[in-house]
């Protein structure tokens, strides 16, 4: 950019809000090259090796002993610097060439350094640095693979060269995965996860809060769900444990973790940890198992990949990740997003507009909130909703599904379902074989094409049908609708002024009078020969006996 700033060679006085950084050692000797300038006229403290001090910042680029920090341990002290110029934005710091004098890194490997942080418009670095980088980091898509209007491909690179501006110009990306739910849902409105892309930043970058723009990207892979818990925690634990202090700090097992600030970032590996926040905008990762970890704080974001989790959340928007198995989740904010790939988790939500997602094999779940979105493909899934208006869906094989709310949605495509509702205006699906499905509340709307199926119903004004053979179907509430094309059906129907039809082979209908019927007949060769409806009289036709269609004729039938 032309109108780029550098540091200047040679800094003899800053203004109030200035910085001046510089290398040190850890002993925090400062007595010669740059830092002994911070020490004569900046603030700089004997005996400090890192971090502010008056209106200087020491970045260690040599031990206790006076010898030359490894590369790496240099880019975590860089990283604590970034992340602070980032809650400091008050501030501007001038960063001078650390480690190319007494320290004895040369240019090159410094510029290898910074190449791999970014930093917002308050942070100078000398021209020899470069503006280059090459950061990892993470990226939502929508389900095309768009991202404000703009196409993109894994695997593809992508360059502009503009003035780069955090959500205005420049391809955009987090460095922390968890930081993409900000942007993005984690699950769209059928509880499935919506992926996220890793990716590396390859030219100038400018960054915001925890976002950051650049004017070259690659798209690198993409992650489904375990992996993006596995890269978030990954990324916590590298932040808040490999570039964290190490006075004081319990890095074994059975941590006890304590929080009450805002923005927290807290990331624990070992078992059994207890990890506990109240401030808002915590960020909480844990790959130990057995970890108890609690927020009351709002829009906080919780990643855990050990089994035996427990993870309880009560505040507002929480996105709850975990993909060990055992997990026990439990929120009570509203518009909560909870995902899970482990088996035998067992979740619950009390909040409104819940979204909660599980992979793993026999999930409970349980929420009593208001537009509750479940979603379960795992098998002997669990699922229960007493909130109006719920959305559940399952594709795994022997779901419990249950509810008791108004408006619920719920649909099951493995074999062997049992689905539940009492609440009023349900709509419940089912494509499964061996489906059980049973409704108490008014103007059920169920469906079912599955074989051998069995569905009741006591509400009234229920509509029914199903398509698969060997259906049982009974309705107990009056003016019901029931209809069955799939073959050797048998359909009861107790309530009064209902209107059943079951044109499958050899299906039978049983109703009370002031009901109408309809049959179907075949012919050996199994092609329809004959349709008929007639009224439940208590004459011609008597109530609470099966027929059939046979010659033409209702017949009776069969118990």
């Amino acid at each position: 950019m032309s109108n780029k700033v550098f540091t200047p060679e040679n800094i003899s006085k800053l203004k109030q809000n200035e910085v001046f950084v510089f290398g040190s050692n850890k002993a925090g000797n400062h007595v010669g090259g740059a830092a002994r300038v911070a020490v004569e006229k900046f603030g700089a403290i004997m005996g400090h090796g890192e971090g502010l001090q008056g209106q200087s910042y020491a970045i260690p680029t040599l031990d206790e002993q006076m010898d030359k920090v490894s590369t790496e341990e240099l880019t975590r002290s860089v990283r604590r610097f970034a992340d602070y110029t980032r809650y400091n934005t008050d501030k501007v710091f001038y960063v001078t060439k650390i480690g190319c004098g007494i320290a004895g890194f040369s240019v090159e490997e410094i510029v290898e350094v910074f190449k791999s942080v970014s930093f917002g418009d308050n942070v100078v670095l000398p021209q020899e640095f470069g503006e280059e980088k090459h950061i990892d980091g993470f990226k939502g898509f929508n389900a095309d693979m768009t991202c404000l209007g703009f196409k993109f491909e894994e695997g593809k690179t992508y360059e502009e060269d503009v003035e780069l501006k955090v959500c205005n110009r420049g391809f955009h990306f987090c460095e922390s995965p968890f930081s993409v739910l900000s942007y993005r849902d984690m699950l769209d409105d059928e509880c499935k996860f919506i992926p996220v892309h890793h990716v590396t930043a390859l030219g100038r970058c400018h960054s915001d809060s925890d976002k950051t723009a650049t004017t070259k990207i690659h798209i690198g892979a993409k992650l489904d769900f375990k992996g993006f818990i596995k890269a978030g925690i990954d990324f916590i634990y590298e932040k808040c444990i490999k570039e964290g202090p190490t006075d004081n700090v319990n890095s074994g097992d059975d941590a006890q973790i304590g929080s009450s600030g805002d923005g927290a970032q807290i990331g624990s590996s070992g078992y059994l940890a207890k990890i506990g926040s109240s401030g808002y905008l915590a960020k909480i990762g844990s790959s130990g198992d057995d970890a108890k970890i609690g927020s009351s704080g709002d829009l906080a974001q919780i990643g855990s990949s050990g089994d035996g989790a427990q993870i309880g959340s009560s505040g507002y928007l929480a996105k709850i990740g975990s993909s060990g198995d055992l997990a026990q989740i439990g929120s009570s904010g509203d518009d909560a997003k909870i995902g899970s790939s482990g088996y035998l988790a067992k979740i619950g939500s009390s909040g409104y507009l819940a979204k909660i997602g599980s992979s793993g094999d026999g999930a409970q779940i349980g929420s009593s909130g208001y537009l509750a979105k479940i979603g379960s493909s795992g098998y002997l899934a669990k699922i229960g909703s007493s909130g109006d208006d719920a959305k559940i869906g399952s594709s795994g094989d022997l779901a419990q599904i249950g509810s008791s709310g108004d408006g619920a949605q719920i649909g099951s495509s493995g074999y062997l379902a049992k689905i539940g509702s009492s609440g009023y205006l349900a709509k419940i699906g089912s494509s499964g074989d061996g489906a059980q499905i049973g409704s108490s509340g008014y103007l059920a709307k169920i469906g079912s094409s599955g074989y051998l199926a069995k569905i009741g119903s006591s509400g009234y004004g229920a509509q029914i049908g199903s398509s698969g053979d060997l259906a049982k179907i009974g309705s107990s509430g009056d003016d019901a609708k029931i209809g069955s094309s799939g073959d050797l059906a048998k359909i009861e129907s107790e309530g009064n002024n209902a209107v059943v039809a079951a044109i499958g082979i050899d299906s039978k209908i049983k109703a009370k009078k002031g009901s109408w019927i309809t049959l179907a007949e075949y012919g050996e060769d199994l092609k329809p020969v004959c349709v008929r409806s007639a009224q439940i009289d208590g004459k011609s036709l008597k109530e609470d006996v099966f027929y059939q269609l046979k010659g033409g004729e209702f017949v009776e039938a069969a118990e």
